[in-house]
């Protein structure tokens, strides 16, 4: 036999059976009285014991322990082993007396816990480093030196040491603590809030007055340029709140720490209640008029005013009293399209026009009248304008005798394409209008029926700008 294996058996057997005798058994603890509560859940600390009995430290952050140091879980509802308690509260452990245990394993912690006990004859046997002083009068493997053994947890014997190192009295600390900090973030969340939320709602009291001034002296009196705009509210980034409530100290230092603690957080709270103001007094301290540069009004689909809008870019944040803001619409100029006269008529005994503006840019309306008892035809219209002249020679209309055409049949097209851009004046004041006289007119190409002679009718005349101006007003 190997001579290590041989000395492993013969060393169990002298403990197994010196340590049988009855009277030298560990007796079953006194039931505890259940104060306190075994409940699992997030731990929000961790005690640190001594052989499972005596507390050395408590902790908010778990670190893996020394040995012969076991871990209480500081739960929010309670207390647990740190490891979770298998199923019906047993199972079957193996120890090895030659071969390194596996703290991998899945049940080596409770397997070597200070609170998994084994129930031989009636009592209960507590495991203490070494397996193998809990043979007893299970077999060991001689070949292997390894023992099986079915523990128990033995929640009485958590609890007492629960009880006996004061845990409830840190647990309720702690959960005060953080309950400090959550009190402390939560208001200084609300006041970050409401001072926010009085700043927003302010932002609906600013009055804005909108006026026009008119620069192009072409807008008719009382026409007013207003323009759209938005009081817009800055959007600072918003404030974090945290609190450390993490606490690392021996029973004698804790209460010490605890109080340095929440004198830490309340200080830091009061520090931040200051920032929430000083940070939203230079981030939120005004708003934003958003309103455009430049607008357009069109009076008319023949006047369109442009005006420059002057602003404030920013309006004051005054908490105590409303703000009032002008926005100033400049009218600089006016685009005039289609200026042409409204109505121009030419006539003979046999033959009356009456010449319009079409609402359809680049025709033109000419309303004919024949006076005649014979059919008559018209083959050409002329429109002379501004030192331009423009026929259309496929009229071709027939007009009977004694009888005057309708508005709806007699739209003609003079100014097709872009010829029709002759009659707009873009960029107009009132001192460049009244500067402009253009000649305009019409001659218009007729035949009587039953006769080989075209007939003509022609005039012009000269017009200002500016009558023709007031006459789209």
């Amino acid at each position: 036999m190997n001579r290590g294996l041989a000395l492993a058996v013969v060393t169990a057997g002298i403990i197994l059976f010196g340590g049988c005798g009855g009277s030298n058994q560990p007796s079953t603890p006194a039931k505890a009285q259940k104060k306190i509560e075994l409940r699992g859940g997030t731990a929000i600390a961790y005690a640190y014991m001594k052989d499972g009995t005596e507390l050395v430290k408590v902790s908010t952050v778990r670190k893996e322990p020394e040995e012969g140091i076991e871990i209480i879980r500081i739960t929010r509802r309670g207390f647990y082993p740190d490891y979770l308690i298998p199923s019906g509260g047993s199972t079957s452990c193996v120890y090895s007396a030659l071969l390194s245990a596996k703290k991998s394993d899945k049940n080596y912690k409770f397997c070597h816990s200070h609170y998994a006990v084994s129930t031989m004859g009636g009592k209960a046997m507590d495991i203490f480093g070494n397996a193998l002083m809990t043979i007893g009068t299970a077999g060991l493997n001689a070949a292997t030196g390894t023992v099986n053994r079915v523990m128990d947890f033995d929640e009485e014997k958590f609890l007492e040491a629960v009880e006996e190192n004061d845990l409830p009295r840190y647990r309720e600390a702690i959960l005060e603590l953080r309950q400090l900090a959550k009190k402390s973030m939560d208001e200084n969340r609300r006041l970050y809030r409401d001072l926010y939320r009085k700043y927003v709602d302010h932002a609906k009291t600013v009055t804005v007055k909108q006026e026009t001034v008119d620069v192009s002296g072409l807008l008719p009196e009382g026409e007013r340029v207003d323009v759209k705009y938005r009081v817009r509210t800055m959007r600072p980034k918003a404030m974090r709140f945290s609190y450390d409530t993490d606490i690392h100290a021996s029973p004698k230092e804790f209460d010490s720490v605890l109080a340095a603690k929440r004198k830490e957080i309340l200080s830091k709270s009061e520090e931040d209640r200051k920032s929430i103001h000083t940070y939203l007094a230079k981030e939120a301290s005004s708003y934003k008029l958003q309103v455009p540069k430049e607008a357009l009004h069109r009076y008319n689909n023949h006047i369109v005013f442009h005006a420059l809008v002057e602003a404030p870019e920013t309006i004051p944040y005054t908490p105590d009293r409303p703000v009032e803001v002008t926005i100033v619409s400049k009218v600089d100029y006016a685009d005039l399209y289609y200026m042409l006269p409204q109505q121009m008529k030419l006539q003979d005994s046999n033959l009356e026009a009456l010449f319009r503006p079409s609402s359809d840019f680049g025709f033109v309306e000419a309303i004919a009248a024949n006076r005649t008892k014979s059919f008559v035809t018209l083959k050409t219209l002329t429109i002379y304008y501004n030192g331009s002249v423009n026929s259309n020679t496929e009229i071709n209309r027939e007009i009977a005798p004694e009888s005057v055409t309708l508005s709806s049949n007699s739209q003609y097209l003079l100014l097709p394409g872009d010829q029709k851009k002759i009659t707009d004046f873009p960029k107009m004041t009132r001192k460049k209008v009244e500067s402009v006289t253009l000649d305009y007119g019409y001659a218009l190409k007729y035949r009587i029926e039953n006769t080989n002679v075209d007939r003509s009718i022609y005039k012009t005349d000269k017009f200002r700008l500016y009558d023709i101006y007031r006459s789209y007003l």
